[in-house]
């Protein structure tokens, strides 16, 4: 299986035990809140990474992902492309999935927009 597909796995048989559903649930509102009540609990197991899609549009506030909302994909700096070919999206993680979001391939589709992922 590939690496997306088991943490969704994972997450699928997770709230079946738990009898969550996925998508929203009354927890939180407003434009930066979790909409599971899992959110906190799936974040300090880790699924903020291992389930990104997910967890970004679903978790935003649990994952710390309430102040890198960027509707297009893109660097904001012009040398991103030469940051990145040096390992600083590794290094300096959170600088560069804010700054440099297209180069260090943190952006990915949800709800017909980009998030910058960390």
């Amino acid at each position: 299986m590939s690496t997306l597909i088991l943490p969704m796995l994972f997450l699928a048989l997770f709230c079946a035990a738990e009898g969550q559903l996925f998508g929203p649930s009354p927890q939180g509102s407003g434009p930066c809140a979790d909409t599971n009540a899992l959110c906190p609990r799936w974040a300090l197991e880790g699924e903020c990474y291992h389930n990104r899609g997910y967890m970004a549009v679903y978790c935003p506030k649990s994952c710390d992902q309430c102040n890198v909302f960027d509707p297009i994909c893109r660097d904001h700096d012009i040398q991103c492309a030469a940051w990145a070919d040096k390992g600083e999206c590794t290094r300096n993680k959170k600088f560069m999935s804010k700054t440099c979001a297209k180069s260090c391939s943190v952006c990915l589709p949800a709800r017909g927009n980009h998030y910058n992922l960390q």
